[in-house]
């Protein structure tokens, strides 16, 4: 399973455009991914989304890169994975990113065999209520934000302004700590497994 996370200049994937684009490997959390570059052309720039993400319009027009070289580094990461790579897209909400990978691999209108992403996908949304039910019974939580599953499993918040490659590697060690008691990333080897985090 591939964890990806990326940032954006607004909330629609036919309207705003990507910035940046951050992946890890499940099974090889070592392999990991980042790329910046411009948005489409056509990407309407939203402010509020930007603040977000820490990006301004001037950042966004002065990146070094097109998106289009950063597609083609990403799909390039991809083929370069180990070969018992699942290429399934995992994340927090995750149809978010799966979506604007999809339609911005299209506005650039790159080859269809480049994607290599099924139609299905892995959510940590989904993993997590999952969890809570597990734990607590059929109840349903009110909330199942990014922040507060990292809160209730121990860790620290993903900083701020928010960072695509940051938002992988979080999402990955919140799914190992839910699906297999364990942690992917040295970084948070300190801080215990719970067993219950909901209560």
């Amino acid at each position: 399973m591939i964890i990806v996370d990326v940032e954006t200049t607004g909330l629609s994937p036919f309207r705003h455009g990507m910035i940046s684009v951050g992946a890890v490997n499940f099974e090889h959390p070592e392999e990991y991914f980042y790329g910046e570059g411009r948005p489409v052309a056509e990407a309407v720039l939203d402010k509020r989304a930007l603040e977000i993400n820490g990006f301004t319009e001037e950042t966004v027009r002065a990146l070094p890169k097109a998106m289009l070289d950063v597609m083609h580094e990403f799909y390039g990461w991809l083929v370069s994975q180990p070969p018992d790579t699942p290429m399934i897209m995992g994340g927090h909400n995750v149809g978010f990113d799966y979506y604007f990978l999809l339609e911005t691999h299209k506005k650039l209108g790159l080859k269809d065999e480049l994607w290599l992403f099924g139609h299905r996908t892995f959510d940590l949304h989904t993993v997590a209520h999952y969890h809570y039910l597990q734990k607590k019974g059929f109840m349903y939580a009110k909330t199942m934000g990014a922040d507060y599953i990292q809160q209730k499993l121990g860790l620290p918040i993903e900083p701020s302004p928010h960072h695509a490659l940051n938002g992988a590697v979080f999402e990955t060690e919140c799914f190992a700590r839910l699906l297999f008691n364990r942690n992917a990333f040295d970084d948070f080897k300190d801080i215990p497994i719970i067993d219950n985090p909901w209560v």
